[in-house]
């Protein structure tokens, strides 16, 4: 009778150690997925601030080029199209990244608790303020 007390306890230990091994294991990869989840909206936000840096550049170099345009010159009517056309061509870009990031950010004020609830004009006063 003494062996199998010693094989019962065996197997209770078996079972704890295989439970809390998978118990670790489930919470592992539970951490892992959510850090992977994390990291990869962090590279993709990175990715699109730097193409709308990319964009406003390019719209500061057009307005730069504008403000120096000679009217005297033979070519100024080509050349304020095309600085027209580049200008424009840079603030939809930066406009469409602007909108890519403002949509996949969650906006948190203070006073909406993490809600996505935006005052409706900053000139008023949120609900918190009184």
């Amino acid at each position: 009778m003494d062996w199998k007390s010693e094989v019962v306890k065996t197997l209770l230990n078996l079972a704890v150690a295989m439970l809390t091994l998978g118990a670790g294991w489930f919470v592992g990869q539970s951490i892992t997925y959510r850090w992977a989840i994390r990291q990869k909206k962090r590279e993709l936000l990175l990715a699109a601030t730097n193409q709308f840096d990319a964009a406003y550049g390019e719209f500061f170099v057009a307005m730069k080029l504008w403000n120096r345009l000679d009217q005297n010159d033979p070519s100024y009517s080509e050349r304020r199209w095309q600085l027209l056309q580049q200008a424009a061509h840079s603030e939809a870009s930066a406009e469409s990244i602007l909108l890519k990031i403002l949509t996949e950010v969650p906006v948190v004020t203070p006073g909406c608790a993490g809600s996505r609830q935006i005052p409706s004009s900053l000139s008023e006063p949120s609900p918190s303020d009184s």
